[in-house]
C-alpha cells in the first residue's frame, strides 16, 4: 500500500441557512455601497449580486433612497 496523496476536505456541517433577505437588509446595504461611492445603478447590481435577490425587488427599494448629487 501507498500513503494517501493531496489534500482531503472534512465538512462538519453545512452554512447555515439565513433565509432572503428582507427589505431593511437590502436598503442598509443598497445606503452602504452608496455612501462608499457606487452610483445607485451600480449599487443595485451589487447588491443584487451579493443578497442573491431579484434585481427589480432591490432596483424598487433603490427608488425609495434620496438622491445624493455628484460632486
Amino acid at each position: 500500500e501507498r500513503e494517501p496523496r493531496g489534500e482531503y476536505v472534512v465538512v462538519v456541517a453545512g452554512a447555515p441557512d439565513t433565509g432572503p433577505a428582507d427589505d431593511d437588509t437590502i436598503r442598509a446595504a443598497l445606503v452602504e455601497r452608496v455612501n462608499d461611492g457606487l452610483t445607485h445603478k451600480a449599487a443595485v447590481a451589487t447588491v443584487t449580486a451579493s443578497l442573491g435577490v431579484a434585481k427589480r425587488r432591490v432596483f424598487d427599494i433603490a427608488l425609495t433612497l434620496p438622491r445624493i448629487d455628484a460632486p
